[in-house]
């Protein structure tokens, strides 16, 4: 009888084609999810009026600029959690709002952590009014960001 092997931990996610632009694997994956992310802002950017808030290009300097960090939550959102893309608009759209509102990004960033964490939760067990509670309130207060600060 073969003893096998048992694979344990996550499974290895395909971050290679970023390459040697990260020094770990682990910051391969956040460059491949904020690298998502970007696509995404760039695909559905007719649906999210503040996107350049996120990530904003430059195509006569060749260069751009952005909140790597929300781009990576929302990159996350769509190819690790698959939420749904009416989903990840909405959290977008909320997510430039907050920005626009004065928050920087590692607020937004945070808050848009906490809500996908929370939604995951939720989806998992819908039937836990706990978990449904509490991506109600992570989703609140994203929504209540929008607001001055």
């Amino acid at each position: 009888m073969e003893n096998e092997k048992r694979k344990r931990g996550r499974p290895r996610i395909d971050a290679d084609f970023i390459g040697d632009l990260a020094p770990s694997h682990r910051a391969q994956v956040n460059m491949k999810y904020m690298y998502d992310g970007v696509v995404f802002l760039s695909d559905y950017s007719g649906e999210i009026p503040g996107h350049n808030l996120i990530w904003k290009e430059d195509p006569a300097t060749c260069s751009a600029s952005g909140k790597q960090g929300v781009a990576e939550q929302l990159g996350r959102m769509l190819e690790q959690d698959h939420l749904l893309l009416g989903d990840c608009i909405y959290f977008a759209n909320e997510a430039a709002g907050a920005l626009e509102a004065g928050h920087t990004s590692r607020e937004v960033e945070k808050a848009l952590r906490a809500a996908r964490l929370a939604m995951k939760k939720y989806m998992a067990d819908q039937e836990d009014e706990e978990a449904r509670s509490e991506a109600a309130k992570a989703v609140q207060n994203l929504e209540r960001m929008q607001t001055k600060c």
